[in-house]
């Protein structure tokens, strides 16, 4: 009975945590992607492909936990080698004193540490554990479709087993993400129809422009020489926040164009403020190694609301303020079109 209880543990929990994991990073492809390439492990281009590769194959770990039966083995084989893979990726980062966030499980602000690390290896233990049972117990509710389970688990409820309870609720518990996951696929797919029936560079100004009109919120920040600056010190003046870590190849990229950008005049007149979202290097530090010839501030996003209340969730991000310290346009910083984006009015 031991055994039983061990494996619906392994199962339930590497079930829930491939499908939480899944479901978090197909909201925010483009961040899983750009998580990928500031690990520096593989050319930068392989980055998109390599991101979607690991999001069909966690898919597919869910696919086969719920599936059960003789695929459970090869579901908890296939979640090793995922763990295994991305706590190696970590512990690089770490060891590399890389700063970036991990997207685990969609966008999030903390800095990768040696607690995930820990944490991936708790999670490796669980599926090697999994992956040894799984022969072992081939018959029994443990092993069962997680589909038919539901329908057998209602009546254990019924009768007071404790095992298919648990089994039960999980199983509805992993279908109900699943399910939360295809809608937000749905979603997905409309957007995509939405880009190829009008011009992309449209509908992403369009995107941009959603929060017009809404009051600037207050912040505090430092500059390069360590001093307090805040939203009042623009007041009557058009300025663009430009949200950027060190850690992110994209946003490195951009900064010798923005530097351009401002020195040539194209901004015409509007101030342009880079804001180094980084916690572990400074604006002073920023400035220095990257060659930013902008004004910078520093904003940790890990303790600092600043980024967050601009809608900067991840980077590269902007937001446009106006003279009356109203937001103009706010968003993704587009790799294609974001001279489009900075010259909104």
């Amino acid at each position: 009975m031991l055994w039983l209880y061990l494996l619906a543990f392994c199962r339930i929990t590497i079930g829930l945590l491939f499908a939480a994991s899944f479901g978090g990073k197909v909201r925010d492809r483009e961040g899983f992607a750009q998580t990928i390439g500031r690990f520096d492990l593989l050319p930068q281009r392989w980055s998109y492909p390599l991101a979607l590769l690991f999001l069909g194959a966690e898919l597919l770990v869910v696919i086969l936990i719920i599936w059960g039966g003789p695929l459970l083995a090869p579901a908890f084989g296939l979640a090793f080698l995922l763990l295994v893979i991305f706590t190696v990726a970590l512990a690089s980062v770490l060891i590399r004193n890389i700063s970036t966030t991990c997207h685990c499980f969609g966008r999030r602000e903390k800095q990768v540490t040696y607690a995930d690390v820990w944490r991936n290896i708790g999670f490796i233990g669980c599926s090697l554990l999994g992956w040894w049972l799984a022969p072992q117990i081939p018959e029994g509710p443990a092993s069962q479709n997680w589909l038919a389970l539901i329908w057998g688990g209602l009546g254990g409820i019924a009768d007071g087993n404790a095992l298919l309870t648990i089994l039960a609720v999980s199983a509805i518990l992993t279908w109900l993400v699943l399910l939360l996951v295809v809608l937000f696929m749905l979603v997905l797919a409309k957007r995509l129809r939405q880009l190829n029936q009008h011009s992309p560079q449209k509908v992403i100004l369009e995107e941009s422009r959603k929060r017009r009109g809404q009051p600037a919120p207050q912040f505090e920040a430092q500059n390069i020489t360590g001093e307090t600056v805040t939203l009042d010190a623009f007041k009557g003046r058009e300025v663009a926040f430009i949200f950027l870590s060190p850690g992110c190849p994209p946003c490195v990229e951009r900064i010798s164009e923005l530097n351009s950008y401002y020195n040539q005049g194209q901004a015409n007149g509007m101030e342009i403020v880079v804001v180094n979202v980084d916690p572990h290097i400074s604006a002073e530090s920023f400035v220095g190694q990257q060659g930013v010839q902008l004004p910078t501030l520093w904003a940790p996003q890990v303790s600092n609301p600043f980024a967050h209340d601009y809608g900067a969730d991840s980077t590269p991000s902007f937001c446009l303020v106006d003279a009356n310290q109203r937001i103009r346009a706010a968003g993704h910083l587009d790799s294609r079109y974001w001279r489009d984006q900075l010259a909104l009015r």
